[in-house]
């Protein structure tokens, strides 16, 4: 007993027999729900990105995260900051891993000296404030400017 689903498709509004031949995919949800223009593209995943798309960000974003007070990581590189005193809290201690970002990101470290590069961040600071470091299109939020010292003490103890 063969089963006949040209009728039923045309009639709930689903593609034909005749359009799902001439179509190259197969059933009624063939290529996961793509078109006819997606055909030859990467498969599309929940965020509706391409696998491509999806890697190169994650390769060429890097990472952030803040610790406490004293300590961040950048690019799996952990900082301790317990022995610079003067810092008040923990929005400074972000705004210097957001500028040891900055800094990779640019390729200051590479090529500059620690006073070089800090010039380069007071530069960019005096320009357009402190969401010039952020790496999100919006204003910095829950970043402190920290003192020229901290920012030497920060630069001198990242070892990436």
């Amino acid at each position: 007993m063969a089963l006949n689903f040209g009728d039923s498709r045309a009639e709930a509004g689903g593609e034909s027999q005749e359009e799902g031949e001439n179509s190259g995919r197969s059933g009624r949800f063939g290529n996961r729900g793509g078109s006819a223009s997606d055909a030859g593209r990467f498969e599309r995943g929940r965020g509706g990105r391409r696998e491509a798309d999806r890697n190169s960000d994650r390769n060429t974003r890097i990472k952030v995260r803040v610790h406490d007070k004293h300590s961040f990581q950048v690019a799996k590189e952990p900082v301790d900051l317990r022995f610079v005193e003067q810092l008040a809290d923990s929005e400074q201690t972000a705004a210097l891993a957001q500028m040891v970002r900055y800094c990779l990101e640019k390729g200051l470290l590479e090529r500059c000296t620690v006073q070089e590069t800090v010039d380069t961040l007071l530069k960019a600071y005096e320009a357009d404030g402190l969401s010039v470091f952020s790496d999100a299109s919006y204003a910095a939020m829950g970043l402190a400017m920290p003192r020229v010292q901290e920012i030497y003490a920060c630069l001198n103890r990242f070892r990436g």
